[in-house]
């Protein structure tokens, strides 16, 4: 039997765009459930954007270096990959030929209009007078096909490029990666409570399952990239992501220990982390030193993304393959 043969990769971004893409839900290139995905977002006054834009730099570096993005699971994030225009330039030119570059996708909120306040749809995450003014106000597609980059706030981000590992199978050449900053987070809670207050059954803005699926939309969907050739890695002991990949499709194939830096409590030669943000016990890790600094020992969890045939058999998931142990902290 001949093997189907694997769609060329379309270019990926090497510098940053000129305007953000803003994905549409009127955009009839899209499937039908993305386009209802899209104005599901809308109305909660968010949009997806595609590209890396001058004017999102320092809102990048600046979530790139929050304590629970850099401090546990992604310290490479502000000092290799988006900590100066530098880095970021140097991110997207990253690889060769066609294979060249990377493309990000982020969740983005509108900036509140002058003289907005909280009776008229807007709201501070940084108080009264603080910088990031949000609006709460649902947006129309004739308003998002007239967004401009300066008049949107990044509140989470996630990419992809053509980056193999050697522990996933050659064929899955596209890898992924998904970041949500403290303010998504907490914009994601907040509109989560005003719209439950008016509909008890209204779906929960879950602010990392709806980055996951965007970045997943523009892969499949604006790049035809397919669905075979999309993985990602992840520490196993990061068990809120692992439980988004899982939700979006992602199955474990592979694992393999490892070390890391890590921020945790240190007790004795151990380190403690704690998951304020998930119903999971906290677990007890062991140190390493090293000429760096302080390690500890992990396991790095390797997964593609099923096919709806795999997902239909329920492959394998991630999140505690038999192998792995952590003890529970004391």
């Amino acid at each position: 039997m001949v093997a189907e043969a694997l769609t060329p990769t379309p270019e990926f971004h090497t510098a940053p765009v000129d305007e953000l893409e803003f994905l549409r839900a009127d955009d009839e290139s899209l499937g039908d459930d993305t386009r209802e995905f899209i104005g599901w977002l809308q109305e909660y006054g968010l949009v997806v954007g595609i590209g890396v834009h001058e004017s999102q730099l320092e809102r990048l570096a600046e979530m790139a270096s929050q304590e629970h993005i850099s401090g546990e699971f992604c310290a490479s994030d502000p000092i290799k990959r988006f900590g100066n225009r530098e880095q970021v330039l140097r991110w997207l030119q990253k690889g060769t030929g066609e294979t060249a570059g990377r493309v990000m996708v982020g969740i983005y909120a509108v900036k509140a209009l002058k003289g907005d306040s909280d009776e008229n749809e807007a709201y501070s995450l940084y108080g009264s007078d603080g910088e990031l003014q949000l609006s709460k106000a649902s947006l129309s597609d004739e308003e998002v096909q007239s967004l401009k980059a300066e008049d949107v706030v990044q509140l989470s981000y996630g990419w992809f490029g053509s980056e193999p590992v050697e522990a996933l199978p050659e064929s899955v050449d596209v890898t992924t990666a998904y970041r949500v900053s403290k303010e998504g987070q907490a914009w994601a809670r907040l509109l989560s409570a005003e719209r439950q207050r008016d509909d008890p059954e209204a779906q929960k803005l879950r602010m990392g399952l709806v980055l996951g699926r965007a970045v997943l939309t523009v892969i499949t969907e604006k790049w035809h990239i397919e669905r075979r050739r999309i993985g990602l890695e992840a520490w196993h002991s990061n068990y809120g992501a692992i439980g988004i990949y899982n939700e979006l499709g992602f199955r474990h194939i592979a694992s393999a220990r490892g070390e890391r830096p890590s921020k945790g409590r240190e007790v004795g030669n151990s380190m403690v982390l704690t998951f304020d943000d998930y119903d999971i016990p906290d677990m007890v890790m062991h140190v390493l030193e090293r000429d760096g600094g302080r390690m500890v020992e992990d396991v790095r969890e390797y997964m593609v993304l099923a096919t709806d045939e795999e997902l239909a058999r329920e492959s394998p998931r991630a999140g505690d393959p038999e192998h792995v142990r952590f003890a529970p902290a004391i």
